[in-house]
Formats: C-alpha cells, sequence, structure tokens
C-alpha cells in the first residue's frame, strides 16, 4: 500500500510538472512576462527534481530515467544542471551576469552607480529547446511509472485483499475526507489519459 502511494505521489508530481510547462507555453514571451514565464520554469524544475529525491516518498524517478535510453539521461541531467546551477542556487555566472558601472557628473566625478543584473530567463536564451524536450521527457516518465509500478501494484493490492465486503464498507465510512482545495483523482484501472482532475474548494 505504501509503494503504491508513493508512486501515485510522484505520478501526480510529474503531471504538476506538465501543468506548470504548459502553463509557461501558455504565457506570451513579451516584455510584460518575463518574471512569470521564468517563474514557471523554476518551478517546473523544482517539481520535476522532488520526483528524483527522497522524503516522505521514498520513490525516485531515477528509477526509470535509465530506461527510456540516452535521450531521457541526457534530458534528465540538464534539468538537473538547470537546478543545481541556476533555480535552486545560483552558481552559474554565465546564467546571471552582473555587472556595475559608475555614472558620472558633468564634471567627471562619480556620481552614483547603475547596476545591471542580467538572469537568463529560460533555456531558450540558450539556443537550448530543453523546455520543450523535458515535455516529452516527463510525459515518457509519467506513462512509464503507470505501466511500470502504478497500475501492478494496484493490481497486487486488489488480489492480495482479505478483508470481507463488510468489513471494506466499514473502512470506507471511516475513512477521512480530503480537505484540500485541490486533489488528483488517480484511477489505475483506467486510462493513463483520463485518470487525472481537479476540483476547487471553497
Amino acid at each position: 500500500m505504501d509503494e503504491l502511494e508513493g508512486w501515485s505521489s510522484l505520478w501526480g508530481g510529474l503531471l504538476l510538472v506538465e501543468m506548470m510547462s504548459r502553463g509557461r507555453s501558455l504565457t506570451e514571451d513579451i516584455a510584460a512576462n518575463p518574471s512569470a514565464r521564468r517563474a514557471l520554469w523554476d518551478a517546473a524544475v523544482i517539481a520535476y527534481w522532488r520526483t528524483a529525491t527522497t522524503g516522505r516518498r521514498q520513490q525516485q524517478i531515477t528509477e526509470l530515467v535509465a530506461e527510456p535510453g540516452d535521450t531521457a539521461e541526457a534530458c534528465h541531467t540538464e534539468l538537473a544542471d538547470w537546478r543545481n546551477q541556476q533555480v535552486a542556487h545560483r552558481v552559474d555566472e554565465l546564467r546571471e551576469p552582473v555587472e556595475i558601472r559608475l555614472s558620472l557628473g558633468a564634471t567627471g566625478v562619480p556620481k552614483n552607480t547603475v547596476i545591471w543584473v542580467a538572469p537568463v530567463l529560460g533555456p531558450e536564451e540558450e539556443g537550448s529547446d530543453l523546455a520543450e524536450r523535458a515535455v516529452r521527457h516527463v510525459r515518457a516518465l509519467k506513462d512509464r511509472a503507470w505501466e511500470m509500478r502504478v497500475k501492478p501494484l494496484e493490481a497486487e493490492i486488489v488480489a492480495n485483499e482479505s478483508r470481507s465486503p463488510s468489513e471494506l464498507l466499514e473502512a470506507a465510512r471511516s475513512a477521512s475526507e480530503f480537505t484540500s482545495h485541490f486533489a488528483i483523482t488517480i484511477d489505475p484501472s483506467g486510462s493513463a489519459s483520463e485518470s487525472s482532475s481537479w476540483r476547487g474548494g471553497q
């Protein structure tokens, strides 16, 4: 049961990465939106990386990354580089150059400084198609997690369930209701494309 919960949580995390990536693609690349686009890119990178580390959930997407082949490993490594060098930490000077210049008064005496900070707002500014490749990468991993972990684990739980129908009904009655304003409903017996939904709260 714990393993299915973990993989379902991880699958939901990959779904959130997809949603953030879609939100970024729908945010027009114009002068009014640089912060929003960068924020969505940062959020997608961090959300992806949460699926590659352990915490309360022990399952990691790295179990499946090597299986699709070199393309998946390369994309995973590039996302790791963005996470480690720029999103979670400011390390890569090329992705955020800072320059200080002196402003001179009429007599040529320094008056004040002008500081120029130029963070890279996404892979496109580096001539990279990583954002588009990451969408395909995450979708492939999400499908692989679904087929290789979520569905088999559900089948195992169903096959090994030994409680009587009355015991199952009693357990269902005493189960606590979700109170979150956001919930992902996962139906492993259905198809992956039909397995997610969300509901608003009051």
